[in-house]
């Protein structure tokens, strides 16, 4: 991976899924990363998707109306049993190649959706 220090990424989560965020609750959220990455070094599979709306509903994170409607073949990122998202942008072969990430900001996008910026530092 290219110089991580540069690498940073927004988490969207729900308030109802996570309690509040205090300086506590980010050292034991980095701290679960860091051990479940060290005991877990999850392979992240690629998966190409035929684009039916009954698949795609359980996949996507977004509204099936917003893709374009010439589109027949969606790609899935697959992280062990973790996360299965579509996805078009880049990705590591495997999570060990990712190293420590940090939270390094979080912010509130309304009363329910809240956001997580982490990074990666070493």
């Amino acid at each position: 991976m290219r110089d991580k220090e540069k690498y940073k990424t927004i988490l969207d989560y729900q308030e109802k899924d996570l309690k509040p965020i205090n300086k506590r609750w980010v050292q034991l959220i980095e701290k679960s990363i860091r051990n479940y990455h060290l005991s877990n070094e999850l392979n992240a599979l690629s998966e190409k998707m035929q684009k039916q709306q009954t698949e795609l509903s359980q996949v996507l994170r977004t509204k099936i109306n917003l893709l374009p409607s010439g589109l027949t073949e969606i790609r899935v990122v697959k992280i062990g049993d973790l996360d299965l998202q579509a996805d078009g942008g880049t990705h590591v072969k495997n999570t060990s190649e990712i190293g420590t990430i940090k939270i390094v900001g979080h912010k509130s996008n309304g009363r329910i959706n809240k956001k997580i910026k982490i990074q990666v530092v070493d």
